[in-house]
């Protein structure tokens, strides 16, 4: 870790590890990486650099090593990937009503949710992602899940910093509580100006990473999101972090 923290920090607008070591370095104004940049750039770092050269403890690169261990090993997929991700969903409380289940000031509803009325204990565990609030996961007492829309499905699909964002805007303005009909029409007046000021800003441009990561995920709501990382390299990628030479295989897999 130390290796490729090392390397991360040499990226614009780091942080470095503590303020010390910051000094007078100005992290937000040279701040220009989306976080779905970054992403890409650390994927690179590791497959290549990292990878390919010599490691003290080893006596080897790290892709040699791996290479040799894998050839006995006998490699365990989770069955239902649909299940892995909800396992690692955070979640709230919640109790779940005739009306269905509310989270976030925003209701959800659906029928699977008709059996859970006529038990005793109906606080059960509600699962979201932040990345797309457009649908929850209600976990039932036998340990399966039931995704429960927005009780009103002509709502766009919204992240939680989105959310996060209207909210606070709407107490700065006064209101003491706010409902999900003013969310929505923050977040909506929100976009309209984001999209004005698309490449005029870096916060700006990180707000509609953000907003693009929401529509991703709404085109397959149940689903891992798999396209983190876009085919094509771009030639910064290439100038900035070399790859494994052609006809190496990585044996790492990118999701």
């Amino acid at each position: 870790m130390g290796t490729l923290m090392h390397r991360i920090q040499a990226l614009p607008g780091t942080t470095f590890s503590n303020v010390v070591e910051r000094g007078n370095y100005r992290s937000e104004e040279r701040a220009c990486l989306s976080f779905r940049e970054f992403e890409r750039i650390l994927a690179l770092e590791v497959l290549g650099p990292y990878h390919n050269e010599i490691h003290r403890g080893l006596g080897q690169p790290p892709i040699a090593k791996w290479t040799s261990s894998i050839e006995t090993a006998v490699f365990r997929h989770p069955l239902d990937s649909q299940a892995f991700l909800l396992d690692f969903l955070p979640y709230e409380i919640r109790v779940i009503r005739r009306d269905g289940v509310r989270l976030f000031n925003i209701q959800y509803q659906d029928g699977g949710l008709a059996h859970l009325l006529g038990r005793p204990d109906t606080r059960l565990r509600v699962k979201y992602d932040p990345r797309n609030l457009s649908s929850v996961y209600v976990e039932l007492p036998d340990g399966d899940h039931v995704r429960v829309p927005y009780a009103d499905l002509r709502r766009e699909p919204i992240t939680l910093w989105e959310h996060r964002n209207a909210v606070r805007c709407l107490k700065d303005e006064g209101r003491r509580s706010v409902d999900e009909t003013s969310i929505f029409a923050a977040i909506r007046e929100q976009r309209a100006i984001l999209d004005e000021a698309r490449g005029q800003s870096r916060k700006a441009r990180r707000n509609v990473v953000r907003r693009e990561i929401a529509q991703r995920c709404a085109d397959s709501p149940s689903e891992p999101n798999q396209s983190q990382f876009p085919a094509g390299k771009a030639e910064d990628d290439v100038d900035r972090i070399p790859m494994p030479p052609p006809g190496a295989h990585s044996g790492v897999e990118i999701w």
